[in-house]
């Protein structure tokens, strides 16, 4: 799957999250990887977060940061139930 850069854009706008391009083993992506990181804390998303946030949301209009961890989790919960 593509991850379009506009869905990119947008999802920065709305929640105010940094989209992280690199799949590499920084700190910071390590700490968001974290499970035991609260979402609140949480800086930057990655691919991964999109595709679950697409696999479980119905509508990707302007989610806040709060909204899209939820779809997040409930998206790894749904590829983890059914892994294609």
């Amino acid at each position: 799957m593509n991850i379009n850069d506009v869905l990119i854009h947008k999802l920065e706008l709305s929640t105010g999250l940094k989209y992280n391009a690199a799949d590499t083993a920084s700190n910071l992506c390590y700490a968001n990887a974290n499970n035991d990181l609260r979402d609140e804390f949480k800086a930057v998303f990655s691919r991964n977060d999109v595709l679950c946030f697409l696999k479980a949301v119905p509508d990707t209009d302007s989610p806040t940061a709060e909204e899209f961890w939820k779809w997040v989790k409930i998206g790894k919960s749904r590829i983890n139930d059914h892994p294609s």
